[in-house]
């Protein structure tokens, strides 16, 4: 049995039709926009072996690279067994980028890109990019899952275009590809100087090197509660705002001190809601 799902069609001038699968339940919406990142998804919630292939569609307006910039085409995959529980499932994924600007033109071919979902079902595959044009430009993937038993599959095609966090003297860059960016500044505009830089904890010093001012940490629990948590504490009572931003999506997350007040731990567990 085929799991059927719900296909839109968009149309855009001078191209043609680009299709892309929404949720069989009709719950999210197949194209949505972030801080320059569109994603489209695949969702089928019946039992079955055969699925069908996975066809997304999305395009970037106005596309402008910047120097500097990392730009990829990220594709992650969930899936779930009949039983709720998580099966290993083969995903292959390929396809293009067209430039819309009156040619029609493939201007990125994505290679054949193969890969199993882990114990916990989730698998990513991506292409780097380089060398995009400047203008408008529509993302066309297809594949296919290779499972048994598969009662729910997801896949999510995401365009990326981020200036990367860059350590400094003054900046931490925290977790995975250091994805995001940790400043820390007095009520004054006075930076804070880094003191320590590690994978996911660091810590800064406002007035000597030999004494720490704010120590932060960065945790991924995408698996726990879908979120990437922010822990600080500090050991001083001025006035400060420290400014964690999200590279990838643009969120950004600020906790200010009162002056006169000793700084309380914080443990937001809430802080970013941009798995994965």
């Amino acid at each position: 049995m085929k799991c059927s799902s719900l296909v839109l069609v968009f149309l855009f001038s001078g191209f043609a039709n680009l299709t892309g699968a929404t949720t069989a339940m009709g719950d999210e919406p197949v194209f949505r926009s972030s801080s320059g990142t569109q994603t489209t998804s695949l969702d089928c919630r019946v039992p079955s072996i055969e699925f069908p292939p996975i066809e997304l569609a999305f395009f970037t307006e106005g596309f402008s690279t910047q120097d500097g910039s990392e730009n990829s085409i990220r594709c992650t995959t969930r899936v779930e067994d009949r039983g709720k529980g998580r099966k290993r499932v083969k995903v292959t994924l390929t396809g293009e980028i067209v430039s819309l600007d009156d040619t029609d033109d493939t201007v990125v071919s994505l290679p054949t890109r193969s890969g199993r979902t882990d114990a916990n079902g989730e698998l990513e595959i991506s292409w780097p990019l380089d060398d995009l044009p400047d203008d408008d430009l529509a993302v066309l993937i297809q594949g296919a899952y290779r499972g048994r038993k598969m009662e729910w599959g997801r896949t999510e095609c995401t365009f990326r275009n981020r200036m990367p966090c860059q350590d400094g003297p003054e900046t931490l860059c925290l977790l995975g590809d250091e994805r995001f960016k940790v400043e820390v500044a007095l009520g004054n505009g006075d930076p804070g100087r880094v003191s320590f830089s590690g994978t996911d904890t660091g810590s800064f010093y406002f007035f000597s090197p030999s004494s720490e001012d704010v120590i932060v940490q960065l945790l991924n629990r995408c698996g726990d509660n879908g979120h990437f948590w922010v822990f600080y504490s500090a050991l001083t009572n001025v006035n400060f705002d420290l400014t964690v931003t999200d590279t990838e999506t643009g969120d950004r997350q600020t906790y200010n001190n009162r002056l006169g007040r000793p700084a309380p731990a914080i443990t937001d567990t809430n802080a970013f809601a941009t798995c994965p």
